[in-house]
């Protein structure tokens, strides 16, 4: 179902927000001819200029600056006008954006694509890869509606729930005596090559700013450039807290997902 409101002024808030044309038609996934177009379209029915070109961008006139959270409140507005035409018979339908860690891609997408079209097979699922700091930066444009992240503190926001606390372990070979006890300490990583996620993965950020961190720097000897690799990568185990997996939503114009328990996923 089409927008009740003009297209138009949803390009208007996303240029805004963004203070790019460009970006914004990366974030739409639109050509940026388009956004161009259609902010030209607008000021000349306003009579006047929402924005200020300059050579970093653009930003938002006073009239722009005026206009700006009225307009953004009409858009939510008739985004829940259409949400209850959507779901009038009962049937939610639309499209649903989740992005999912590397790691969690092949256990996770099949049966959830089998869930969706058997419970509601309306909804069209579109599945993104990624890491959990790209999955985040796709959340906060706009461009996913929920994903799978990983989190090293304690998570705050309540628009995410911890789903799972997994256990680091330490991998290696059968018989070296680094494996064969219950528990491994950072400490006793001095002297064996390891290999570890590259920057900015979160469990690289908790072992470099760990206590044994002297230990640690002096042992990387490989990096990899994903958060994971089929869920098979080797990782230093710390004896601590392990990362959080949380879901972590954004609104969902389609098919709003409830907030109270369970928020966004977005895997690491």
């Amino acid at each position: 179902m089409q927008s009740i409101l003009d297209p138009k002024w949803h390009h208007f808030i996303k240029v805004a927000k963004l203070g790019s044309l460009t970006q914004a038609a990366v974030a739409l996934d639109v050509p940026q001819s388009m956004i161009s177009r259609h902010i030209s379209q607008l000021e000349r029915e306003c009579g006047v200029r929402l924005f200020n070109r300059t050579g970093r961008g653009v930003n938002l006139t006073e009239f722009g600056l005026q206009i700006l959270p009225r307009i953004e409140a009409l858009v939510e507005e008739s985004e829940e006008v259409s949400d209850v035409i959507r779901t009038s018979g009962g049937i939610p339908i639309g499209e649903v954006r989740i992005g999912l860690l590397p790691s969690t891609v092949e256990p996770i997408a099949g049966p959830l694509y089998k869930l969706v079209h058997e419970r509601y097979p309306r909804i069209k699922l579109q599945i993104c890869e990624g890491s959990s700091a790209h999955l985040e930066e796709l959340i906060n444009e706009g461009r996913v509606d929920m994903a799978l992240l990983l989190r090293e503190a304690d998570v705050s926001n309540l628009e995410e729930t911890v789903l799972v606390q997994p256990k680091l372990m330490l991998v290696g070979r059968a018989q070296d005596p680094a494996v064969t006890q219950s528990t491994v300490e950072l400490s006793s990583l001095q002297g064996l090559p390891l290999v570890l996620p590259s920057r900015p993965h979160p469990l690289r950020a908790r072992l470099e700013n760990s206590p044994s961190r002297t230990a640690f720097n002096s042992t990387v000897r490989w990096k990899q450039t994903r958060s994971g690799c089929n869920g098979k990568s080797s990782l230093p185990v710390a004896a601590t807290q392990s990362p959080r997996v949380c879901l972590n939503t954004s609104t969902t114009h389609a098919f709003r997902s409830p907030v109270s328990s369970s928020r966004n996923s977005c895997a690491a």
